[in-house]
């Protein structure tokens, strides 16, 4: 039954140090990194989403246009 429960749980990194299951989520939107003690705001039931995810790239690829 545990390891049901365990592979249900799913491990979010942290995208500073690429710490396993360093994110865990405080309330809703709010993901804080048990290591080195950074809060981001994100989604209300994974780390990042698909639309944040879409608007770091389009950021990204307007950065290097100029």
């Amino acid at each position: 039954m545990q390891s049901v429960i365990l592979k249900q749980i799913p491990s979010f990194n942290n995208s500073v140090d690429l710490e396993e299951d360093a994110m865990k989520r405080s309330c809703v939107g709010i993901w804080s990194c048990k290591r080195c003690k950074r809060t981001v705001a994100g989604g209300a039931w994974v780390f990042s989403t698909t639309a944040a995810s879409s608007c770091r790239s389009a950021v990204k690829r307007l950065r290097e246009v100029k």
